[in-house]
């Protein structure tokens, strides 16, 4: 039960990340803006965006959305969903 808390915590986080760069616009280099402006705070999740490149760090220390990475990852997300399903469904027909 924890687990599940928390990966909805984490989901809700990263939604919030990603929905702040978004609603400002700094979705390229041109566009960045420092975490002041977007209302975020260098979190655990923020961070955890950083390295995996959906959030990009410019010269001058803004910040901005790399949507394509950003796509790929709920791409990811949902086909590890999609797999588990399936996963289920196999199993309950073996299980008769």
């Amino acid at each position: 039960m924890t687990t599940s808390l928390g990966a909805i915590l984490a989901s809700k986080n990263r939604r919030k990340i990603i929905r702040a760069f978004k609603n400002a616009g700094a979705v390229s280099p041109e566009s960045a803006k420092s975490l002041d402006s977007l209302g975020l705070a260098e979190s655990v999740m923020f961070k955890i965006q950083r390295r995996k490149g959906v959030i990009v760090q410019t010269e001058a220390a803004l910040f901005y959305l790399d949507k394509e990475r950003a796509a790929a990852g709920v791409r990811f997300r949902l086909a590890v969903l999609f797999a588990a399903i399936i996963l289920l469904i196999v199993l309950l027909f073996i299980s008769k």
